[in-house]
């Protein structure tokens, strides 16, 4: 069963694309060699570039109360490089808002 999250709501990239940069790395970070930071990129964008990648996720979101994490929600807001070209062999979902049937 769902629970009403409050004022605790997940941003569209539109939403995203106004915020200045939030994220900063005062210690040093791994990554790829060929790593770049993300590219501006419309919800359309994205949502074709997730549905040709992992079309049967696609089919079943969007989902109340899911939202996908993971390599696979970032994939595709990559700039394709060599080592980004393809995109992860697995989909992490996350489930928030549910409530226990004991509540």
């Amino acid at each position: 069963q769902a629970q009403d999250p409050g004022d605790a709501s997940l941003w569209d990239l539109e939403e995203l694309k106004s915020l200045p940069r939030m994220y900063t790395f005062p210690v040093p970070t791994f990554g790829p060699r060929d790593w770049r930071p993300p590219r501006p990129t419309s919800t359309m964008e994205y949502q074709e570039r997730f549905e040709s990648a992992f079309p049967v996720a696609a089919k079943v979101l969007p989902c109340e109360n899911v939202v996908v994490a993971g390599g696979a929600a970032a994939w595709p807001l990559r700039n394709p490089t060599p080592s980004s070209s393809s995109p992860p062999e697995d989909v992490d979902f996350f489930l928030f808002g549910l409530v226990s049937e004991e509540d």
